[in-house]
Formats: C-alpha cells, structure tokens, sequence
C-alpha cells in the first residue's frame, strides 16, 4: 500500500518554474450581451474588453527519505490589466505535503496549502474586484487491515477570506473529521464508502431577520470506487448524500445527492478521451430567493498526441445550474441558468525545460433572468520554464 514512487535517479528535487502568461478576455466583468459598456465612466474607461499578463515565480520539490516522501509547490505570481488596472493583483499561493508512513501498513498524509483568487464576475455582477484567500490543514490516516481492506480516516481545518463581503459564499471558518472503509481488489479496482462532518462559522453578524445564521453543520456519506475495465479504459464513481442544518435558521437547511462519473478511454497511444457528468451542491444565499445552488455538469474532453512533444486536446462542457431554497415565496420560477463552453487547446514542448500552450474558450451563459445572461470569448498564450 505505498503512497508513491521516489523520484527517478538523476532528477533534482527542487526546481524552480517560470510561468508567463497572456490573456485577451473580450467580456471581463462578464456582463450581458446587449451591455456593451459596464458603466465604468466615472473611472474614464469604456468598452468591456482588456489583455492582462501574469508572471509567476515558483519553486517545487519532490522528495523521499526511506519511507517519507515530501513535495511542495511555493510561487509569487503578479498579474497586470492593460486597461483596467484596478484589477491588478500579487498573489501569494502554497501548497506542502508530508506523505508519511511508519510501516507498509500505517501511512497518510500532512498537508497545508493557500490560495489567493479573483473571485468570478459571473458570480459577483459587480464591476469591483473581490479577492478570496483560502487555507486548508489537513491530516489523513490508511490503516492496512487484511487482504485488500483498508481503514481510512482524517480531519481537516479550513478558512476562507474575501477583500470584500460576498453574500452568496460569505467568509468563514471550518473543521471537519471523516472515517471509512477502503477494498482495494488485486487488479486495482476500489470501492469505498466514507462519513464526514463539518462544522463551521461564518464571519459576520448573526441576522435572524434576514434569514442569516453564522453556524453550519454539513453531513456527508459518500460511496466511490474506481475500476480498471481493461487496458485501454477506466471508470471513476462518486455517489454523496449531503445535508447542511443551520442551528438558528432552519429556513436555510437543505440536503440532496451530489457525485460524479468519469470515463477514461485510450483507444490508441495517441488518442485520449475523457468524459464526466458531475452534480455538485454548493451553499448559496445571495438574498432570500436561494439558499443553495445545483450544479449539473457535463463534459467530453479527446486529447491527440500528434507527435512526441505536441498535443491538442478540445474540450465541450454543458452546465446547469439551479438556484433553490427560498427562504420566503418568491414569484415565478426559480432561477436557472445553463452554461456552456468549448475550449480548443495546444500544447508544445520542443525542450524538457520548455512549454508552450495556447488556448481559445468560447462561454456563453443563458438564464431566466436576463442579467446574469452572458457571451465570452478568452485567448492564453503561455510559456513555462523549468530550471
């Protein structure tokens, strides 16, 4: 039950990344089609459309000491608008783990990571910028029992911070525990079933009269597997029952099934295709018309290798999602909005130390509420450098 391979002989364990990336975003602030200007006047600026670029610097190692092994991924990026440059920002982001093991039947992990993003206009529809910073600390345990029975256990701490308040998704706080049972079968195939807890806080003043409490419990029991079906496909399962309660505000309480299915099919060595459907809750209370959203996802992703150091790979999506749980009458139906994208991306890497990738996405989103209806197109151009 070893956690993973050391690095080949030969291969340093720290490197240093150099990412440098373009971007042409033809609807930044994602507003909808028939608002060609986003009103941002009083700062002198028309038009909806800017280019950025992002430079990031970055260190990454992986390394292992007997049963140890330790990686880790530390970078400084600083990202610059042409236009709207209220819009710049330096992140910081981290991410370490310790994958321990005291015997070849007791392992786990110890990891703890932070990201810093823009939070999407797509959600927001305002045209000020929000920035989220998000810390996890996490510990996992595997306790090899017998044959191919594990059992499987963990806690975890979680935060997330925005510059600015953000109703949907307010700042908040969490702690969570989980236990399980892991049958890994001699051809490598899993199946397993899992509990988890949450407990959080969110930040902010406890306003009953709005309908917001600042406490939340989540209680999740997920059955996963995965299975090899032959040499050229594999499948990847997930089935959650989810239930989040609001001590305070039982108005907000909601429950459903979430999970995903995924399907890994290699026909040739050149030709990759992955396909998904996904349905995911999440928490959602932009004002008392929703307490929650559902998102069901799919998408169909063929990746060619047309020779040793360059691929392509286009990728289709279809997204719905549903906005449910009010918490008073509302008039009409719920919202509903359907998102969908194409991405058609390549990638070269003329040099190990070297790669270049481009990409074009096309977004458009529709919704029974026409001011969250919108049309995007993004080009990227990047380079990374490895030393």
């Amino acid at each position: 039950s070893g956690l993973s391979l050391p690095a080949a002989a030969g291969e340093r364990p720290v490197k240093l990344h150099v990412d440098v990336t373009a971007v042409a975003d033809a609807n930044v602030f994602r507003v909808p089609d028939n608002n060609s200007d986003p009103q941002l006047a009083t700062r002198g600026l028309s038009g909806r459309s800017d280019r950025s670029s992002t430079v990031r610097f970055g260190l990454r190692g992986d390394k292992s000491y007997a049963l140890q092994r330790f990686t880790f991924d530390v970078g400084q990026s600083s990202t610059k608008y042409d236009k709207f440059k209220f819009l710049d920002r330096e992140a910081f982001n981290y991410q370490g783990v310790w994958y321990w093991q005291l015997t070849p039947r007791l392992s786990g992990t110890l990891s703890t990571d932070r990201s810093e993003s823009l939070t999407g206009f797509d959600d927001t529809q305002t045209l000020a910028p929000n920035f989220r910073v998000t810390r996890n600390q996490a510990f996992t345990v595997d306790a090899w029992l017998f044959g191919g029975w594990h059992l499987l256990g963990g806690a975890s701490e979680s935060e997330q911070k925005s510059t600015s308040a953000f109703a949907a998704q307010p700042d908040s706080t969490q702690t969570s525990s989980e236990f399980g049972a892991k049958y890994i079968a001699a051809s490598g195939s899993s199946l397993s079933f899992t509990q988890r807890l949450r407990e959080g806080k969110n930040a902010g003043v406890f306003a009953p009269a709005s309908f917001i409490d600042n406490q939340f419990t989540v209680r999740e029991s997920e059955l996963a597997g995965a299975w090899t079906l032959s040499g050229k496909s594999s499948l990847n399962a997930r089935l959650t029952r989810i239930s989040r309660e609001h001590p305070n505000i039982p108005q907000r309480d909601f429950s459903g099934y979430a999970g995903d299915l995924r399907y890994q099919w290699t026909p040739t060595g050149k030709l990759a295709i992955n396909a998904s459907a996904n349905r995911n809750l999440i928490s959602f209370t932009p004002d008392t018309s929703a307490s929650y959203r559902v998102d069901d996802t799919f998408s169909v992703s063929p990746v060619w290798t047309v020779a040793s150091h360059t691929s392509l790979s286009l990728t289709a999506l279809h997204r719905t999602s549903d906005f449910l749980g009010p918490v008073v009458p509302v008039a009409g139906p719920p919202r509903r909005d359907t998102q969908r994208s194409l991405q058609l991306a390549a990638s070269w890497t003329p040099h190990a130390k070297v790669t270049f990738r481009a990409s074009v996405q096309h977004d458009r989103r529709q919704s029974n509420d026409a001011a969250f209806n919108y049309d995007n197109v993004v080009t990227n151009l990047s380079a990374l450098l490895v030393f």
